[in-house]
């Protein structure tokens, strides 16, 4: 029975991007003992290639630290290994980009600086941050934490990345020092952005709300909750925070006596059409195929995507889900300005 049951767990998990955790529960509890060989195989390669890839990645982070820190530029780094830390077995976390983040007066100063470690693809600049390749990893320099449609919550996230950075930043231990990241009021508001985002754009994926709850479970205790609240209501993402707590609580197993929130009958009915969405969509909508091979109908499948999920799921945040499809159809026109004056 559980022969037949992998197939499908693994195809599900490459689409959330959590490979290396499904890999690891069901080797605790004894189901791929009965896995044939060559398939079993296949699958400790895949773990064991996440864990390098882990590997490789906290000395790219320490590496671009101690860069960063030789050229006087503050920074602070942002998901990928710094969520990561939080799990149970850090290195059975799927890696992606390596995150960090400096002022916009820093910006230009930090890509010189990454030229000394790595390559920086200066062609590739985009809305909140620039792109760079070391020893083989993708860095994403940000200028801002991240680039929201509505320009009230645009300014915000800039005010609040004022008040911390850099004098109220903290520390999280990464492949043996100390890495500066956020205080976790901001973190939270952070994670809880970028989880909106993904949910209008490309779609979410369990990893980061796995990451969310990690960090929930960590740090909850330590968390200046007066503070984070103020933050969300700042950030007009209340409701987007209490849905993604449910959602932990009801299917990942987070205790609802942590944080002891109640719900409304419309909070958990969305929570559960949220999960069904991730399920279904994946991160970075690797379970639909919404944009196809036609070059020509790409941006405009992609719009409708966007229109339709903002429609579809605007609940969840408002404030950004009303600005998407204007921002969305500004942006593409002034791609195709600026790659015409090229």
């Amino acid at each position: 029975m559980a022969g037949c049951v992998i197939p499908h767990l693994l195809k599900e998990a490459k689409k959330q991007t959590v490979l290396g955790l499904v890999l690891e529960a069901l080797n605790t509890n004894g189901l791929l003992s009965g896995c044939p060989r060559a398939k079993l195989k296949k699958m400790v390669g895949i773990a064991v290639r996440i864990e390098q890839d882990n590997e490789m990645h906290k000395v790219v982070v320490i590496k671009t630290l101690r860069c960063l820190r030789n050229n006087d530029i503050p920074v602070a780094f942002i998901k990928g290994l710094v969520v990561g830390s939080r799990y149970p077995n850090p290195n059975r976390r799927q890696c992606g980009d390596i995150d960090f983040v400096v002022s916009a007066e820093c910006f230009d100063k930090t890509l010189n600086a990454l030229e000394s470690i790595g390559k920086v693809n200066r062609e590739l600049i985009h809305e909140h941050h620039g792109m760079a390749f070391v020893d083989g990893i993708v860095v994403e320099p940000h200028y801002k934490v991240h680039n929201f449609q509505n320009p009230d919550v645009d300014n915000t996230m800039r005010e609040i990345f004022t008040e911390v950075f850099p004098k109220h930043l903290i520390s999280e231990r990464i492949g043996g020092e100390d890495v500066p990241i956020f205080p976790y009021e901001a973190e939270c508001v952070i994670l809880v952005s970028h989880m909106v985002n993904h949910v209008y754009a490309e779609g979410l994926g369990l990893r980061q709300v796995i990451d969310f709850m990690m960090f929930l479970d960590k740090k909850h205790k330590v968390i200046d909750w007066q503070l984070c609240y103020q933050y969300l209501q700042r950030m007009q993402m209340e409701r987007a925070f209490r849905v993604f707590v449910r959602i932990c609580e009801r299917y990942l197993g987070f205790p609802a006596s942590a944080l002891s929130l109640t719900y409304t009958d419309k909070e958990i009915a969305f929570a559960d059409k949220l999960m069904d969405d991730i399920m279904q969509v994946g991160n970075f909508g690797q379970g639909k195929d919404y944009l196809g091979n036609n070059r020509v109908l790409r941006p405009i499948r992609s719009y409708l995507w966007v229109t339709q999920r903002c429609l579809k799921l605007g609940y969840l945040c408002p404030a950004e889900a009303k600005y998407w499809p204007v921002s969305k159809l500004t942006r593409y026109y002034w791609k195709l300005k600026k790659s015409k004056n090229k």
